[in-house]
């Protein structure tokens, strides 16, 4: 485990809302990271350190159910590497229980698409299944064709009783006329 200076875990009464990130990548910005689980919730302070072969983090949330929405995060991909996410307590415990470096804790996180990569793929196509279903059921986008229509309808109707867009093109012509007049009086 890497040894974090500006969050010290030994010093702080409660860790539960403490998440240990591991395996990031050497190319990741410390924007990057940060941005990447502020969704989760405000991030009261955050360190990323250096180790061999990229980074570690320790991310303070305001929040113990921020840490739950990040930790489901775990396997997702940041730059070229899938990072291993944990709870603080967990990550230290666990470290206490092996000796595996978190590249062989890295190399053990099981591979292809995390649950949250599917979880959101499996709700954007129930959410496309679901607002085609609204749209037969109740006709939204026939209506709101309808409604074009009627409003383009409207639009030619004003236009013809007060000649909108005759008056619009002789008063263009007219500018036009004028800065032509203007132009060639200073010539």
């Amino acid at each position: 485990m890497a040894t974090f200076k500006k969050i010290d875990p030994a010093n702080m009464a409660e860790t539960a809302n403490l998440v240990q990130v591991f395996n990031i990548s050497p190319d990741s910005t410390e924007k990057k990271i940060v941005d990447f689980f502020q969704y989760c919730g405000d991030i009261i302070e955050y360190e990323i350190v250096p180790v061999e072969n990229g980074f570690e983090a320790l991310l303070l949330f305001d929040k113990a159910s921020s840490v739950d929405t990040a930790v489901l995060l775990n396997n997702s991909r940041i730059d070229d590497r899938n990072i291993v996410v944990k709870k603080y307590d967990d990550a230290v415990k666990e470290a206490a229980a092996t000796t595996e470096t978190t590249e062989a804790a890295a190399a053990a996180a099981p591979s292809g698409t995390s649950k949250l990569a599917n979880f959101i793929a499996d709700t954007m196509v129930q959410a496309e299944q679901l607002s085609k279903s609204i749209d037969t059921k109740l006709g939204v986008t026939e209506k709101f064709q309808l409604l074009v229509e009627e409003s383009k309808k409207l639009r030619d109707s004003v236009d013809a009783k007060y000649g909108i867009s005759e008056k619009t093109a002789k008063a263009t012509t007219a500018i036009n006329t004028k800065i032509d007049e203007i132009k060639n009086n200073e010539k």
